[in-house]
């Protein structure tokens, strides 16, 4: 994580910095990713980059945390224009709104691509930083719910909040998977988004005959 001295330089070299490493992460595996680049776009000298973050890994797990900040935030502003407060139609626009954010971010959109190719041990590392606030999201939405009937009770908040939490990882790499980055206007959201739709039908109606 960034140390203080990174904290307190102004907001501009800050953003600078951030978007070197989103330049650098957006073309690059991590394993290829490089130090060099990063302080090169950033215009910062090496030995700066260390009084910053301890190393490469250390600013990775920094930007991947930075960005998950900036999706949840985008989801809350979008949540706070909606019009519903039914919880089913909150949590099918959450799953539009992922799609939505990596349509309309293409770089961060190719840092989520390479990152579903890391390595399991990397991504449980980076998943540490950032997995309790995006599971927090998803309980709100939960306790949202069963205050106003749209959710059963008896329903385990937390085994639910895990759920959805995989659901949305799920549907935006399958997006990613598939979409070329280089081209997202071409993209069919429509293919996603009815998609969207019948996987909540079964999770509404469950599979019991």
């Amino acid at each position: 994580m960034p140390t203080e001295t990174f904290l307190n330089l102004d907001q501009s070299k800050q953003e600078k910095i951030i978007k070197a490493g989103i330049e650098e992460f957006s073309s690059n595996s991590f394993a290829d990713s490089n130090i060099s680049n990063i302080i090169k776009r950033a215009d910062i000298p090496r030995g700066s980059f260390y009084q910053y973050f301890a190393d490469l890994k250390d600013f990775y797990k920094y930007i991947i945390g930075f960005i998950a900040k900036e999706k949840i935030k985008f989801f809350n502003e979008s949540f706070t224009a909606m019009d519903t407060k039914n919880t089913l139609e909150m949590i099918k626009a959450l799953y539009r709104l992922g799609i939505e954010f990596a349509y309309d971010n293409p770089k961060i959109a190719a840092i989520g691509n390479y990152f579903a190719s890391e390595s399991e041990d990397l991504k449980n590392e980076v998943y540490e930083n950032f997995a309790e606030k995006s599971h927090q999201f998803f309980l709100n939405i939960i306790k949202s719910g069963k205050n106003q009937g749209d959710i059963k009770s008896e329903i385990d908040s937390q085994t639910l909040a895990r759920i959805l939490y995989f659901i949305n990882l799920g549907i935006v790499d399958e997006f990613l998977a598939k979409v070329d980055l280089n081209n997202l206007e071409a993209a069919d959201l429509n293919e996603y988004y009815d998609f969207i739709d019948k996987m909540l039908y079964i999770f509404k109606e469950g599979i019991k005959g």
